[in-house]
């Protein structure tokens, strides 16, 4: 079905990887060349041929055809009036037709009884007109052979214009997690004919048997979480010591006993975890399973994730008041890392040093890596597991998976290109837009961009892991509204940190590090993560420091003023000595 373009005024009609051209037909309008020769079947040139038109309502319109390549597509089918609802209200589920299509046209998924139920999810992305959805089958199944379920996800990626992030990191984490993590896999989503766009098939996070088995008394899978994420009638604690909030997700509901149990275990595991700072070679072992804790922040500070320890950060416990345990993981929700947005655009920064740990924002990860023995292990697990993977992924998985999608790609950015656009202005809210620019959709959507990116992320954290290169994380604060985050040597100068973040600032303004209210000036030392956050001229400390300033400090502008006022008094003395001389004159006539 042809899919009209308001913005550019032509159509397009987007076939999908099994279409044979010969075998479709043409029918309610009449398409033809430039030279008006009306054309009567598809041929295979026709796809991304600029000279063809239609007609259309006796008018002519330009018409584009474009096929996808080596993706599954997916057909679902409901009621307009249905599929309204599910788009307009969360969480409505809609009885539909399902089928799935491999590339070479076998059919491998069929559902024509509306047994299977679609329903839109999401938090953010949930609010653009790309939207994401649930899908739950009658009967367990193994969609694109990622393991039989009856709930299944499809995410839209309406943050990320590459399409690639959440599958570049599903895939890495596969290969690293001992337990289970997400598979997910491309499809094109057409509903009711009407193509939707390149969406990411991938597994629900869940307990099941054939996904997160924890399926029996004394196991419960958390999620760190804020107040406007939280789900109706489930089980919410906060953190005493770093007020996170947790949220049980399994199980559902639990007796006012079991809670009890909770909490005094989430409790063990904040004590066990903040103690690390205190006491760095205390054994963790014992409250905590450290690899797949040190798998988890890993995969968050390779590929950036902004939000980890404090969004879709989850974890689980196993086992009994006597000697039970924690575990990292599962992941859930990467679509904004690796420079997505401009929290991480820069990528030689710790992201899980982004506070300190007496602050409100403290993360578990950033607290654990105080512990020395779990410090060690996740430097050992990046060298021997991790370090190898991502530079394959850097040397060919990017490039495959960008070829993979190409046409898919091409074909969801000219579907949803009001959506591209509008993300150019998505991250304009943040409060770190007065020191540096918006990060630009397209650009972060080109794979060289990726690579990239990646190829600095490594090389930043080969020389803290590998080479054991002492570094600082500094956060630069001009007001409260805007901010920048730096990784920079030990004993580097504030005027350097200055100079390479490129602020200009008079030699006289003063700084204070919001982590421990330390003063500094720009020839100050900086020997420790800091937050330097500028005095306002309007505060004590910056009057008291302006009255502390030296009165004859031959800065460059001091020395141009001085330099000023000598010539504008022999200027001065010149005018005098001129007119004097001219009055002399006509006295003298």
């Amino acid at each position: 079905m042809p899919w009209y373009n308001s913005q550019d005024q032509e159509y397009y009609v987007f076939l999908p990887s099994f279409a044979e051209l010969k075998d479709i037909s043409i029918q309610g309008c009449t398409l033809s060349n430039r030279n008006n020769t009306v054309i009567d079947s598809l041929y295979q040139n026709i796809i991304g041929d600029s000279n063809i038109v239609v007609s259309i309502n006796n008018g002519q319109y330009p018409i584009n055809f474009i096929q996808s390549s080596r993706i599954h597509t997916l057909f679902i089918n409901l009621s307009e009036e249905e599929f309204e609802k599910t788009n307009h209200k969360k969480g409505y589920a809609s009885p539909v037709c399902m089928r799935l299509v491999a590339p070479n046209g076998e059919t491998s998924y069929c559902d024509s009884l509306y047994s299977t139920t679609i329903q839109s999810r999401g938090n953010s992305t949930w609010k653009k007109i790309k939207k994401p959805y649930t899908i739950t089958l009658d009967k367990p199944d193994s969609l694109l052979g990622l393991g039989l379920s009856r709930k299944w996800v499809l995410l839209a990626n309406a943050f990320d214009p590459s399409n690639m992030r959440n599958k570049i990191v599903y895939d890495f984490a596969s290969l690293i997690f001992q337990n289970w993590s997400p598979k997910a896999d491309y499809v094109d989503l057409y509903v009711n004919g009407i193509y939707q766009g390149l969406y990411l098939l991938s597994e629900q996070l869940e307990v099941s048997s054939h996904r997160l088995d924890i399926q029996s008394d004394n196991k419960f899978l958390f999620t760190i979480t804020r107040k406007s994420k939280i789900d109706d009638d489930c089980f919410v604690y906060e953190f005493p010591m770093t007020y996170r909030l947790v949220q049980l997700v399994y199980p559902q509901t639990v007796t006012p006993e079991t809670e009890n149990e909770i909490i005094h275990h989430l409790n063990h595991l904040e004590t066990t975890i903040l103690d690390a700072v205190e006491h760095p070679y205390d054994d963790i072992s014992t409250t905590i399973d450290v690899d797949s804790w040190a798998q988890r922040q890993l995969i968050d500070e390779i590929f950036e994730n902004s939000d980890q320890g404090a969004l879709s950060s989850y974890f689980y416990y196993v086992g009994d008041e006597e000697n039970g345990k924690f575990y990292g993981g599962p992941i859930w929700d990467y679509d904004l890392t690796m420079g997505r947005e401009i929290r991480n655009e820069n990528p030689r920064v710790f992201i899980t040093q982004n506070y300190p740990l007496d602050s409100s924002n403290t993360t578990f990860h950033i607290a654990l890596m105080h512990n020395k023995g779990y410090q060690e292990r996740l430097k050992a697990l990046y060298r021997d597991q991790c370090r190898g993977k991502i530079q394959h992924i850097i040397d060919f998985g990017i490039d495959s998976l960008s070829d993979l999608i190409s046409q898919s790609n091409q074909m969801n950015r000219i579907r949803w290109d009001s959506l591209l656009a509008s993300n150019a202005d998505f991250f304009r809210w943040n409060r770190w837009n007065i020191l540096f620019s918006p990060v630009d959709p397209f650009l972060v959507s080109k794979p060289d961009f990726l690579k990239r990116y990646l190829m600095d992320r490594v090389g930043f954290l080969d020389s803290a892991w590998i080479y054991n290169i002492p570094t600082h994380t500094v956060k630069i604060q001009v007001n409260e509204s805007s901010a920048g985050l730096y990784s920079i040597k030990d004993a580097t100068l504030v005027s350097q940190l200055l100079s390479r973040s490129g602020i200009t600032m008079d030699e006289h303004v003063i700084w204070k590090d919001r982590y421990n209210d330390k003063i500094y000036g720009v020839d100050s030392v900086i020997d420790s993560d800091a937050c330097l956050a500028i005095i306002s001229p309007d505060s004590l400390i910056w009057k008291l420091h302006q009255n502390k300033k030296p009165q004859n400090s031959w800065s460059k502008k001091n020395i141009i003023r001085a330099m000023l006022m000598p010539c504008l008094l022999v200027l001065l003395a010149c005018f005098v000595f001129v007119d004097i001389k001219k009055n002399k004159q006509v006295r003298h006539e």
